[in-house]
């Protein structure tokens, strides 16, 4: 399977966005981290900036890890 469907299916599972007291990860949209985005932001991510990131910006983070 070529990444792209790779990087689609693993936003198909992740879905949206969660946010779950038990969920270690904390803070995670469409498969991202909010520790994971602040690495690739060069800043600590807020709340807000998890919740909006866009597909795009997803699939290059996924495309460069």
């Amino acid at each position: 399977m070529r990444i792209e469907g790779l990087i689609q299916a693993v936003m198909r599972k992740e879905g949206g966005f969660v946010d779950h007291p038990a969920d270690r990860g904390g803070a995670t949209n469409l498969g991202i981290t909010q520790a994971t985005l602040s690495v690739y932001l060069g800043r600590k991510a807020t709340l807000t900036d998890i919740t909006t990131l866009k597909p795009e910006v997803a699939r290059e983070i996924y495309s460069i890890s």
